[in-house]
């Protein structure tokens, strides 16, 4: 998969893949990012391996974060990391921000999907030593109990 990862962390998803990605012209789609972002955290959760939850992140705050608007009311379904022809106007009209509500249902069920990763955020460590990790940072709050003591 890290093959065909863009500097901002989002796969390369165009519809067609025939050649390692050049940044400067090719493209990725919302859903994309998310599902990446989903196995990411099952790989993570499965071997342990912090980086799998460092790429998780590095979607999320920069391909991801890039192409929404602040207030989740629009995305770019399909974008690049190119993105001179957006400040343009110059880029197919197909890919400008839409709003959530004139969206395809599966990019509409992608934007919504995003509470996933914030249910990800902590995680129990195999084995029976009593412990608590962090894989993503941001703002949440966790209540469990750990060897018996409830803990906030």
């Amino acid at each position: 998969m890290n093959r065909w990862v863009m500097p901002s962390g989002a796969l390369v998803s165009d519809e067609s893949i025939s050649s390692p990605p050049n940044p400067w012209n090719v493209g990725y789609e919302y859903c994309t990012m998310l599902e990446r972002e989903l196995t990411l955290l099952q790989a993570g959760r499965a071997v342990g391996d912090a980086a799998d939850f460092e790429a998780t992140e590095h979607v999320w705050l920069n391909a991801a974060q890039g192409s929404r608007e602040p207030d989740g009311s629009a995305v770019l379904y399909c974008s690049s990391e190119n993105r001179y022809p957006f400040m343009t106007r110059s880029a197919p009209a197909s890919v400008f921000l839409r709003p959530i509500s004139r969206l395809r249902f599966a990019a509409t069920q992608c934007h919504t999907r995003r509470p996933v990763l914030y249910r990800n955020t902590w995680m129990r460590p195999n084995g029976n030593e009593p412990a608590l990790a962090a894989t993503l940072y941001g703002p949440c709050e966790v209540k469990t109990d750990i060897a018996g003591t409830p803990c906030r």
